[in-house]
């Protein structure tokens, strides 16, 4: 801030007047960075450093009275360069309100010298229940206060009053008067930032890590008090996705460290709005959902991979640390799995809202090698591939076919009591193989497809580290990684 109550790095942003098309194509928005420490300003972010000599001689014309007569050296321009963004950055000052911080470390303090952090604020507050004759506007102030309390709290009774002796500041709530100290941090949160907040008018409040002491609920609308019901504009530091409102009248911006520096991004779309969150350390489990999900067909497609996931991962729990959903074949065809275009696809149910660490399971249902994907799944896959979600289509026909013919006789030899050689292969159907294999023993009630959740069980009871084939493990190995990611 200009006026040294602290440090901090504004970067401005302002236009390049000139004619020349290839300098308003480059440099139309140039970025200042401007750093205000003690009183003291200094550039710190020159957008001219890189600047070709041609294009600057345009801006330096602009800019001041003088011209170049020839090339100057290198240290010669850089000092130029500086000067030019100094004055560019004064002028684009000027156009900024009054800069205020309101600290994160904040606490109600007695005195008469009133400081955004809390200190005098029971002289304030005073002054403003009972001005002086001509300042009758500061009791605006005071009843606005306590509206804005009664709406936050959601108490219509709440009031705030300052006894004569200017010592502590009393709250009045459902017939009680109490001093403030006998109440929840959050309020001495709330009271001293809007007393902050209420004392000015038209200027910039930073604000250090409002989200301090106040429930989730109470952020958004303490929020939504700031952009709709205030003159000043502010600027909001805060590790709290409840804080996260974006809108016609807010931006948010993403800050993050990256090789010993500071970086940031505007959030403008969702996979942005990812990645802050998990910046922030949220998943989905904080709202008491699995981490992740995983979709497939249907039941038994639950009850193998569950099996295969225990045997490789036993410390994951379904439900906690993932889910397996069902889609249910040929509903595959009104679901979507793109992230950023849910507006236009009216009528495709867009899987990722409910959870984005997803991974979804295909069935090819290829007869041969050579066989193509229906149309449905190659959209699928391709919108997988764009938005970098796993996508697992069966490198054979179905989930069964990742199932040796050990488990598969197995359970069949306990079940029926006879035993037989069975051979799915690659691309085969478990169900044409096991009629195969009893031949004329065959009983309808040991259809696989007509119980495929009951006789699955049977099945993947018997699956056993040994009988995972590379490629079956290679799968389970990047579905463990997405799981794990979103742990």
């Amino acid at each position: 801030m200009r006026d040294g109550q602290c440090e901090m790095t504004c970067f401005l942003r302002g236009a390049v007047d000139s004619e020349d098309p290839m300098l308003e194509r480059h440099f139309q928005d140039l970025q200042i960075g401007i750093e205000f420490s003690s009183g003291k300003d200094r550039v710190v972010a020159n957008p001219f450093d890189e600047m070709e000599f041609r294009y600057f001689r345009d801006v330096f014309n602009a800019y001041t009275s003088r011209r170049f007569q020839s090339m100057p050296g290198r240290e010669e321009l850089q000092k130029y360069k500086d000067t030019v963004a100094h004055n560019l950055a004064e002028k684009l000052l000027t156009q900024l309100p009054s800069i205020h911080v309101i600290p994160d470390i904040r606490k109600i303090e007695g005195g008469e010298q009133y400081e955004f952090d809390g200190r005098g604020i029971i002289s304030t507050l005073a002054s403003w229940q009972i001005p002086r004759l001509g300042n009758e506007a500061l009791q605006d102030k005071f009843h606005k206060l306590n509206s804005l309390l009664q709406r936050l709290l959601h108490n219509p009774e709440v009031t705030l009053e300052v006894p004569p002796e200017k010592d502590v500041i009393v709250v009045r709530r459902n017939g009680l008067r109490l001093p403030l100290s006998s109440y929840g941090t959050g309020i001495h949160e709330l009271i001293i930032m809007a007393i902050a907040i209420y004392s000015q008018d038209d200027v910039l409040f930073c604000i250090e890590e409002p989200e301090i002491h106040l429930h989730p609920l109470l952020q958004k609308e303490f929020a939504r008090f700031l952009i709709e019901e205030t003159s000043n504009r502010y600027a909001l530091a805060t590790h709290s996705h409840a804080l996260m409102v974006p809108g016609e009248d807010s931006n948010i911006v993403h800050l993050w460290q990256e090789s010993g520096s500071t970086r940031n991004r505007t959030v403008e779309s969702t996979a942005h709005s990812l990645s802050v969150l998990h910046d922030l350390g949220i998943s989905a489990s904080d709202l008491l959902q699995a981490k992740s999900v995983i979709w497939v067909e249907g039941p038994s497609d639950r009850i193998y991979l569950n099996r295969w996931l225990n045997l490789l991962a036993p410390d994951l729990r379904e439900g906690i640390d993932y889910s397996i959903m069902f889609y249910g074949g040929r509903l595959l065809a009104h679901l979507s799995l793109d992230r950023d275009s849910f507006p236009d696809v009216h009528d495709l149910v867009p899987l990722l809202r409910i959870n984005q660490h997803t991974a979804i399971m295909i069935d090819s249902d290829k007869s041969k090698a050579a066989g193509e994907l229906n149309e449905t799944k190659q959209r699928v896959r391709q919108e997988c591939k764009k938005h970098n979600i796993l996508c697992w289509v069966t490198d054979g026909r179905e989930i069964e076919n990742y199932i040796p013919a050990g488990p598969i006789e197995d359970a069949y030899a306990e079940w029926t009591e006879i035993r037989r050689k069975v051979h799915i292969g690659r691309f085969g159907r478990l169900e044409q193989a096991l009629k195969k294999a009893f031949g004329s023993d065959w009983r309808s009630k040991w259809s696989y497809d007509k119980a495929k959740a009951s006789v699955a069980r049977r099945i993947a009871a018997r699956f056993e580290a040994e009988h995972f084939s590379d490629e079956l493990k290679k799968n389970m190995e990047r579905l463990l990684t997405l799981i794990r990611k979103a742990l």
